[in-house]
């Protein structure tokens, strides 16, 4: 009678316990990061006869392959939301072609201007008229030269802000590694840690592609060309933010790279590390410095054609038009975009 009274004393205790898991399931399913918890359940046998039922640890039910795939994707859209993010930037600086706000309008207007001047040519109105417009249209080169060069200073802003992120992130990866190995050998539950450990892992991958292995209990945290970022132990990234100017570049132009363990460590910001921080040093590094040398030569080629024509209409800040370069190790007019300016002599005497 005793045994048969605690077999059924076990039987509900393990029911209430399985009650409880799955009403806490419940409770966060649109929690972000929980995952779905159970009670693995186990017979009882004294002497071939059952004499009860006991729970064990409480566990996750996950597909790690699945995660695996999230946190690649994780990565990828981080990447783009980034690009589109910046890139909007400059979509807006020109705006609808029907505004007539973009740069290739206003040229339009300055091309324009001189055609009704070459009609009258003497035209004291028509003359001003074609300063003012010219005036126009190096503002707004140089405002779009300074709306690059804010951009890139913008990355780097970002840049630290996401390198506090990811930090914080690896701390607690860090952090539950040690705490799950210390519970599963004192037969504790880890499935809390682990989803607190997940859930870090997708925020580091949101900002860099990252790979991932177990090593007994642990999960390591790598960069896709290999270098540790979390075991027992966190590796930091470090970035510190530079001077911005229109002739900053990387490596070895007045910007700095992004370095694991030490800001002497290994500089991974050339490695094409994807995500969000990846997408910011290609914005900073690459994309955006493109738009700076191709209106930098726009700027020398429209002052340049001018004086070929014997009217030195846009100059640089000293009178000068910089010399045209087929060489791109010998340009002479880097960052010429933020500094063209009409002429001080034509200004004062049309």
């Amino acid at each position: 009678m005793t045994i048969s009274l605690d077999a059924a004393l076990s039987g509900l205790k393990t029911a209430q316990q399985t009650l409880d898991v799955i009403s806490t399931n419940i409770a966060n399913a649109s929690t972000p990061g929980y995952t779905r918890k159970i009670l693995p359940q186990y017979s009882l046998f004294v002497g071939g006869t059952g004499v009860g039922v006991a729970a064990g640890v409480i566990s996750r039910n996950v597909n790690n392959a699945l995660l695996a795939d999230i946190n690649n994707q994780s990565s990828v859209v981080g990447r783009y939301n980034i690009r589109q993010k910046y890139l909007q930037n400059i979509q807006n600086f020109h705006g609808p072609s029907e505004a007539g706000r973009s740069l290739s309008a206003q040229i339009a207007s300055l091309a324009n201007v001189f055609a009704k001047l070459s009609n009258a040519p003497d035209d004291i109105n028509l003359l001003n008229d074609t300063v003012s417009n010219a005036t126009m249209t190096t503002r707004k080169i140089n405002d779009f030269a300074n709306l690059i060069t804010k951009m890139r200073t913008d990355s780097e802003t970002d840049i630290s802000s996401s390198v506090n992120i990811v930090n914080q992130a690896l701390d607690t990866i860090a952090r539950t590694n040690v705490q799950i190995t210390t519970y599963a050998g004192q037969g504790k539950s880890t499935s809390d840690l682990e989803d607190q450990r997940d859930s870090a892992i997708q925020t580091v991958s949101q900002y860099m592609q990252i790979s991932t292995f177990r090593s007994g209990q642990q999960i390591l945290v790598v960069t896709k060309k290999g270098q540790t970022l979390a075991d027992d132990a966190a590796h930091h990234l470090f970035f510190q933010a530079s001077n911005m100017l229109p002739t900053s570049y990387y490596p070895s132009g007045g910007l700095n790279g992004l370095t694991v363990d030490s800001a002497s460590g290994t500089d991974i910001a050339g490695d094409s590390i994807g995500g969000q921080l990846g997408a910011l040093l290609e914005l900073r590094d690459q994309t955006l410095p493109q738009y700076t040398a191709q209106l930098d030569e726009f700027s020398q080629r429209l002052a340049d054609r001018f004086q070929n024509e014997g009217l030195r209409l846009f100059t640089d800040l000293d009178g000068t038009v910089p010399p045209n370069a087929n060489d791109p190790a010998h340009v002479s007019y880097v960052g010429f975009s933020s500094r063209i300016k009409v002429n001080d002599a034509i200004i004062s005497d049309p």
